[in-house]
């Protein structure tokens, strides 16, 4: 064959309609574990604005006089050594104490926290690797009414439980460097799955309902009602989070509300008017 023939069989319509190979499809993307959130500070009666928020949630106004089982905490916060972490990121050492049946179950988790997305490379968190230690890494996303002002941050986690250990390892140690804010903390739990049908994985928790107050050392007092769920960083989880806070939508602030941490760091300096 000469080239003139050979470039007319390369430039044949039936090879240039080829569809070639079969292509293989896109790789579904890969969606990491999440913490949704709505917070605010109750207006007045926190007893009152649970309940109301409990039964707004259960969309049921009469349900508002039955409350979910409860579980009770106490936490405190502790000084945790410098560190060369990235802009914006900051470690806290907690400690959480349940009393049940008599007994404290204890926890402690060291974790740093930033704006999302985590930087790469990242430097070890304290307590990575050691045995018995919990890790996760995950976004917090703060819900607020307007959408395109939620407040995303990376964060992990490590977390261990002393009774399961002989000897507590030194980044969780917490014999000295107490904070001075007392804490306590009341969760309830609302059966609730965001299921997709095209994703089993979803909807891993119900929804959480907690009560924080924060007392200083001089006893003026500070409160927050957090509503969360766990799902991954999917868009769709947070809509399916939105669709489900959406009867409180008018108890949330215009800004950004005060975290956790923020709050206790505010009890901390015992600035606040009794």
């Amino acid at each position: 064959m000469n080239h003139a023939t050979l470039l007319g069989a390369m430039l044949s319509p039936a090879l240039l309609n080829h569809p070639g190979p079969a292509q293989s499809p896109p790789a579904p993307a890969v969606h990491g574990d999440a913490e949704y959130a709505v917070r605010w500070r109750p207006g007045g009666d926190i007893a009152a604005e649970l309940a109301d928020t409990i039964a707004r949630l259960r969309r049921d106004d009469a349900a508002a006089a039955t409350l979910p089982p409860a579980k009770n905490f106490s936490i405190a916060y502790y000084d945790v050594a410098p560190a060369a972490w990235p802009d914006g990121y900051a470690a806290s050492l907690r400690e959480r104490v349940e009393k049940k049946n008599g007994k404290e179950d204890v926890e402690l988790t060291y974790k740093v926290r930033g704006p999302a997305p985590l930087p790469s490379p990242f430097p070890t968190v304290p307590g990575s690797g050691l045995a018995n230690v919990d890790r996760q890494e995950e976004t917090d996303v703060t819900v607020v009414a307007a959408r395109d002002r939620s407040v995303r941050n990376a964060s992990i986690s490590c977390s261990i439980k002393p009774k399961k250990v002989d000897i507590v390892p030194e980044p969780f140690a917490t014999m000295s460097g107490k904070r001075p804010c007392t804490i306590a903390m009341t969760r309830y739990k609302l059966p609730w799955k965001a299921a997709r049908p095209d994703d089993e994985t979803n909807g891993r928790e119900d929804l959480k309902i907690e009560t924080w107050t924060f007392a200083t050392a001089s006893g003026a007092h500070r409160a927050l009602i957090e509503v969360s769920w766990k799902g991954t960083t999917d868009p769709r989880d947070e809509d399916a989070f939105r669709a489900a806070v959406q009867p409180l939508i008018d108890r949330l602030p215009d800004g950004v509300p005060p975290s956790k941490e923020r709050t206790a760091a505010e009890c901390d300096a015992d600035t606040w008017t009794p």
